[in-house]
């Protein structure tokens, strides 16, 4: 793997360096001066191709971009598991224990509705309403069932209450 030294970067040094190199810079780290060696138009199309490059890098790779929808995805799951749980008369509670798929659509100001589906499995805890199916043990032979949830909820607030709009399970 090629290093890029501080200091000056010329063109030619530029068209050395591959994509995969300049996606480990970090935007914050440039420690390197952009110093065209003469005035040519030339040698701004480069420097303006390198600044191109590398935003189009950190773009494509994602690294800057971080989504925060999984804990509120799984949040919204367990949810409407334990709602399913307390409205059923299964002796034995169930858990999540799969997303197989999962959609967003936002609800304004700030609510999103969630379709999920999911597989669940029966647990050795029995089925009441204080249990707790984070310390709940799956059974040897479990059964599994499909679930399809319909939540709206407001992410990342577990003050304002969720909303379980349908489910079935199969």
């Amino acid at each position: 793997m090629q290093q890029i030294n501080r200091g000056v970067l010329n063109c030619q040094d530029f068209m050395a360096v591959n994509v995969s190199t300049l996606m480990l810079i970090h935007p914050d780290d440039f420690g390197f001066a952009f110093v065209p060696s003469d005035s040519q138009p030339a040698k701004m199309v480069c420097i303006l191709t390198l600044f191109a490059s590398i935003f189009s890098a950190f773009i494509v790779s994602g690294d800057n971009v971080k989504l925060d929808y999984n804990h509120n995805v799984i949040n919204v799951a367990n949810f409407a598991m334990d709602v399913h749980n307390r409205m059923s008369s299964y002796p034995y509670a169930f858990k999540v224990v799969d997303i197989l798929s999962d959609a967003a659509q936002l609800y304004p100001p700030a609510r999103v509705k969630y379709t999920l589906q999911i597989q669940a499995a029966q647990t050795v805890c029995e089925n009441h309403a204080s249990v707790n199916l984070t310390d709940c043990a799956l059974q040897s032979n479990a059964e599994i069932m499909t679930c399809s949830f319909t939540v709206i909820a407001v992410p990342g607030n577990d003050y304002i209450p969720k909303h379980l709009l349908s489910d079935h399970c199969v």
